[in-house]
Protein backbone atom coordinates (compact mmCIF):
# COMPACT_ATOMS: atom_id res chain seq x y z
CA UNK A 1 0.00 0.00 0.00
CA UNK A 2 1.37 3.21 -0.67
CA UNK A 3 -0.21 5.45 1.68
CA UNK A 4 2.89 5.35 4.33
CA UNK A 5 4.79 6.79 1.42
CA UNK A 6 2.54 9.78 2.39
CA UNK A 7 4.28 10.75 5.64
CA UNK A 8 6.53 13.06 4.52
CA UNK A 9 4.32 14.83 2.35
CA UNK A 10 3.53 16.85 5.53
CA UNK A 11 6.85 17.87 6.00
CA UNK A 12 7.76 18.94 2.68
CA UNK A 13 5.59 21.69 1.60
CA UNK A 14 8.28 23.99 0.24
CA UNK A 15 11.79 23.76 -0.34
CA UNK A 16 14.37 24.44 2.45
CA UNK A 17 15.36 27.69 3.55
CA UNK A 18 18.32 29.23 4.73
CA UNK A 19 17.37 31.17 7.62
CA UNK A 20 15.63 29.31 10.96
CA UNK A 21 12.95 31.17 12.76
CA UNK A 22 10.30 29.75 15.47
CA UNK A 23 6.89 29.37 14.38
CA UNK A 24 5.77 32.98 15.77
CA UNK A 25 8.46 34.22 13.50
CA UNK A 26 7.52 36.34 10.41
CA UNK A 27 4.10 38.29 10.07
CA UNK A 28 0.73 37.66 11.06
CA UNK A 29 -0.42 38.03 7.95
CA UNK A 30 2.21 35.75 6.57
CA UNK A 31 1.61 32.76 9.24
CA UNK A 32 -1.72 33.07 7.96
CA UNK A 33 -1.32 32.67 4.47
CA UNK A 34 0.71 29.32 5.46
CA UNK A 35 -1.99 27.88 7.63
CA UNK A 36 -4.54 28.46 4.68
CA UNK A 37 -1.90 26.81 2.64
CA UNK A 38 -1.45 23.79 4.79
CA UNK A 39 -5.39 23.70 5.51
CA UNK A 40 -6.04 23.81 1.50
CA UNK A 41 -3.72 20.96 0.90
CA UNK A 42 -4.89 18.80 3.92
CA UNK A 43 -8.76 19.45 2.48
CA UNK A 44 -7.37 18.47 -0.99
CA UNK A 45 -6.04 14.81 0.25
CA UNK A 46 -9.72 14.77 2.21
CA UNK A 47 -11.91 15.03 -1.15
CA UNK A 48 -9.34 13.59 -3.34
CA UNK A 49 -8.25 16.62 -5.15
CA UNK A 50 -5.13 15.80 -7.25
CA UNK A 51 -5.24 19.16 -8.58
CA UNK A 52 -5.62 21.23 -5.53
CA UNK A 53 -2.82 19.01 -3.83
CA UNK A 54 -0.30 19.77 -6.99
CA UNK A 55 -0.96 23.60 -7.04
CA UNK A 56 0.75 24.30 -3.79
CA UNK A 57 3.94 22.07 -4.98
CA UNK A 58 6.87 23.76 -7.41
CA UNK A 59 7.07 21.82 -10.67
CA UNK A 60 10.84 20.85 -9.72
CA UNK A 61 9.51 19.60 -6.29
CA UNK A 62 11.79 16.92 -4.20
CA UNK A 63 10.05 14.96 -2.06
CA UNK A 64 11.51 11.86 0.21
CA UNK A 65 8.22 9.92 0.38
CA UNK A 66 9.86 7.11 2.48
CA UNK A 67 13.36 5.30 2.57
CA UNK A 68 15.31 5.53 -0.73
CA UNK A 69 12.10 6.68 -2.47
CA UNK A 70 12.83 10.49 -3.69
CA UNK A 71 10.26 11.95 -6.09
CA UNK A 72 11.59 14.73 -8.35
CA UNK A 73 8.76 17.08 -10.49
CA UNK A 74 5.39 17.88 -9.90
CA UNK A 75 4.06 15.30 -12.57
CA UNK A 76 6.09 12.16 -11.04
CA UNK A 77 4.61 13.54 -8.06
CA UNK A 78 1.17 13.77 -9.61
CA UNK A 79 1.40 9.97 -10.48
CA UNK A 80 2.10 9.24 -6.97
CA UNK A 81 -0.48 10.63 -5.50
CA UNK A 82 -3.30 9.06 -8.05
CA UNK A 83 -2.31 5.54 -7.27
CA UNK A 84 -1.71 6.17 -3.61
CA UNK A 85 -5.06 8.35 -3.92
CA UNK A 86 -6.91 5.45 -5.83
CA UNK A 87 -6.37 2.76 -3.02
CA UNK A 88 -6.59 4.61 -0.20
CA UNK A 89 -8.92 7.72 1.95
CA UNK A 90 -6.71 10.31 3.76
CA UNK A 91 -7.93 12.21 6.19
CA UNK A 92 -5.81 14.92 8.74
CA UNK A 93 -6.92 14.24 12.54
CA UNK A 94 -3.73 16.66 13.38
CA UNK A 95 -1.44 18.79 12.01
CA UNK A 96 0.52 21.21 15.24
CA UNK A 97 3.19 23.38 13.59
CA UNK A 98 6.60 22.35 15.60
CA UNK A 99 9.09 24.88 13.06
CA UNK A 100 9.06 27.47 10.73
CA UNK A 101 11.80 28.06 7.89
CA UNK A 102 11.72 31.19 5.96
CA UNK A 103 13.88 32.02 3.64
CA UNK A 104 12.46 35.35 1.51
CA UNK A 105 9.21 34.36 -0.45
CA UNK A 106 9.82 30.57 0.62
CA UNK A 107 8.85 28.46 3.67
CA UNK A 108 8.63 25.19 5.19
CA UNK A 109 6.53 24.08 8.13
CA UNK A 110 7.28 20.69 9.94
CA UNK A 111 4.47 19.34 11.42
CA UNK A 112 3.79 17.09 13.80
CA UNK A 113 0.41 15.18 12.27
CA UNK A 114 -1.69 11.76 12.51
CA UNK A 115 -3.57 10.72 9.22
CA UNK A 116 -6.03 8.65 9.48
CA UNK A 117 -6.49 6.36 6.49
CA UNK A 118 -9.04 4.31 4.82
CA UNK A 119 -8.46 1.94 2.24
CA UNK A 120 -11.24 1.95 -0.27
CA UNK A 121 -11.39 -2.16 -0.62
CA UNK A 122 -13.17 -1.94 2.58
CA UNK A 123 -10.24 -2.77 5.00
CA UNK A 124 -10.03 -1.88 8.26
CA UNK A 125 -8.70 2.31 8.74
CA UNK A 126 -5.39 2.65 10.00
CA UNK A 127 -3.43 5.78 11.45
CA UNK A 128 -0.22 7.41 10.47
CA UNK A 129 1.61 9.15 13.06
CA UNK A 130 4.79 11.67 12.27
CA UNK A 131 6.84 14.59 13.10
CA UNK A 132 9.87 15.80 14.04
CA UNK A 133 11.61 13.87 16.76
Amino acid sequence: MKAPALLLLLLCFGCSGFQTHDVQAGSNRDREALARTSQAIRDGFARGDVATILAYHHPDVVKALSYGKIITGREALRADLVGTLREVSLRWKENRVESLLIHGDTAVEQTAFTIEGTPKNGGPPFQLKGGPR
